[in-house]
């Protein structure tokens, strides 16, 4: 029984996708000059900013911490124009959704091998308003000039890129002494501790690597009809030297380690994101501090908002 329908469910699928793959034939590229020809070079130019600062203090012997950062990254990278696609998605959103469950209903009705009574459910969708609908969009969709063209990174060219990344803070609490912790974070760079734990590796040249695998993803997605421009971003994560400093009563113990650090907050963004904003973008963004040790120290949430601010243009060459 369960092949059955295994395969019925199949043949609904074929009448559904078959309508759904319209051939969509081409239009002409010379009647959109904003259309670059595939593989057309150019430079994408990127600058991003990120700063905080929270101050949060607690009773009367003011415990608590002041935490800031300051960010900054910059890059130049060779990108070439793709393939320039249609708005396919924007055609099917006015598509009525197609009743594929009453359909496989129906099938299951039919017996394995009545292919007349399969045919003529096949038949009956075709000619329903749902499928007359699909019909109908992939007819537009034939005509519909191209909507949005990527403009990746070229494969092995190295992009240029600086960044500088400093997290800075500091708590104060009260046990039995007071204690009083200080760090700084900045990025890239690299503990004396990475080294010598693990001397065979090249943690400078694995930092460089992770910093121009950040830029390389970055792309622009250009919007021929309507103008404007959205940015993709991914993930810019390397090694960071976190220093601190701890004084509990007086007696002092300083600490170095290395520590990966990723240049955007937490949660703001998913990989591959696409930022719209034609070249420039700012936006507040609340970021939690676990990291400080303030939260699991019986201090509270402390969140600090972040200002984000993305620039970018795009040249032709």
């Amino acid at each position: 029984m369960q092949e059955r329908k295994t395969g019925k469910r199949g043949l609904a699928g074929v009448i559904v996708f078959t309508v759904l793959f319209t051939v969509v034939g081409g239009v002409s590229l010379a009647d959109q000059p904003d259309v670059a020809p595939t593989g057309q070079l150019g430079v994408l130019t990127v600058r991003f900013e990120v700063s905080g600062d929270v101050d949060k203090r607690v009773g009367k012997r003011g415990e608590g911490i002041h935490w800031s950062t300051r960010r900054s990254f910059e890059s130049t990278i060779k990108v070439q124009a793709e393939k320039p696609e249609k708005d396919l998605l924007g055609i099917a959103r006015d598509v009525p959704e197609v009743p594929t469950q009453d359909l496989q209903k129906q099938m299951e009705a039919c017996k394995e091998d009545d292919i007349p009574c399969q045919m003529a459910l096949a038949m009956q969708m075709a000619n329903s308003p749902q499928m007359q609908a699909m019909v109908k969009a992939g007819e537009d969709a034939k005509k519909a000039p191209v909507r949005y063209q990527l403009w990746t990174a070229v494969p092995g060219v190295q992009p240029e890129v600086k960044m500088h990344y400093e997290d800075q803070w500091e708590t104060i609490f009260y046990t039995a002494a007071k204690e009083v912790t200080t760090c700084t974070l900045i990025a890239p760079a690299l503990s004396p501790e990475l080294k010598k734990n693990a001397p065979g590796m090249d943690w400078e040249k694995q930092n460089q690597e992770q910093l121009h695998a950040g830029a390389q993803v970055l792309a622009v997605e250009k919007d021929i009809q309507q103008g404007g421009n959205r940015l993709r971003l991914f993930p810019i994560s390397v090694f960071g030297d976190l220093q601190c400093s701890e004084n509990i009563g007086g007696q002092i113990e300083k600490s170095r380690v290395s520590s990966n650090i990723s240049f955007f907050p937490d949660g703001w963004q998913a990989p591959g994101a696409m930022i719209a904003g034609n070249g420039e973008y700012e936006t507040v963004f609340e970021h939690g501090l676990g990291q400080t040790g303030w939260v699991t120290a019986g201090g509270g949430e402390v969140k600090v908002p972040m200002r984000i601010k993305l620039s970018w243009s795009l040249r032709r060459e």
